[in-house]
């Protein structure tokens, strides 16, 4: 089964850097790094509470396709390993509200290949607000489908300023050795954020409800303040 996780994945990243590739005559390619005091994917932290260190790359197709791959790894700790998460999506009726947006992601461990991923998400834009649906038919690579419920959204204090928040909630097929599956996992984040032209910087609350389904669920805090600083280039 992890083989099959596995193969499907490696295609997907495929088929990412090919999008990138072709994209690239047409599309404008961005880069940031990025120092965050812990990284929280959907609540939990995935660094065991540790500073972490980040790279992306991005196109924006003048199609408005866009396609990206990120890299993050925690700075100490025995094991470290990395995470790669590639995507690539499409937005539809760019000059309306909401706009449709459609894409895939996949995620690799380093250090812990069994747990790759990939998922497919659909959403809705506004200027400051999305909405997004994730489906993923192989959960952390344990043969568990999963969906993800997102929301988002600012709000602007200053021209530099600005509030933002995110909420979620997990849900995954019941499944005996799937820990907590058939229930609910709540997550959030709340924060303030600055920035310019190139530097953004933001310090929020990130936390998860107990219960609920959650592969990586390390005995590690529930709920702790982030501080990140990134540099777009």
């Amino acid at each position: 089964m992890a083989g099959v996780a596995i193969g499907r994945l490696a295609g997907h990243l495929f088929g990412v850097a090919i999008a990138c590739a072709s994209a690239a005559a047409h599309a404008q390619l961005g880069a940031s790094v990025i120092a965050a005091s812990d990284y929280r994917v959907r609540g939990i932290s995935m660094s065991d509470d540790r500073p972490v260190l980040g790279l992306s790359i991005n196109y924006d197709g003048r199609d408005d396709g866009y396609a990206g791959l990120a890299a993050t790894a925690a700075l100490s700790g025995n094991p470290s390993y990395a995470q790669l998460v590639a995507y690539a999506g499409h937005v539809f009726d760019a000059n309306g509200a909401p706009r449709k947006e459609i894409g895939i992601t996949a995620t690799h461990f380093a250090g812990h290949a069994d747990y790759d991923f990939a998922e497919a998400y659909a959403g809705l834009l506004w200027d400051r607000w999305t909405l997004r649906a994730y489906v993923a038919p192989d959960y952390f690579g344990r043969g568990v489908r999963a969906e993800y419920l997102e929301a988002t959204g600012s709000v602007p204090l200053t021209p530099r300023w600005r509030l933002f928040g995110r909420g979620g909630a997990l849900f995954a097929q019941a499944k005996p050795s799937f820990p907590d599956s058939g229930k609910v996992r709540w997550d959030g984040r709340f924060g303030v954020g600055w920035s310019d032209e190139r530097i953004d910087l933001q310090l929020s609350r990130v936390a998860a409800g107990r219960r609920g389904p959650y592969l990586a669920a390390y005995p590690n805090r529930r709920g702790s303040f982030v501080f990140s600083a990134s540099v777009s280039f």
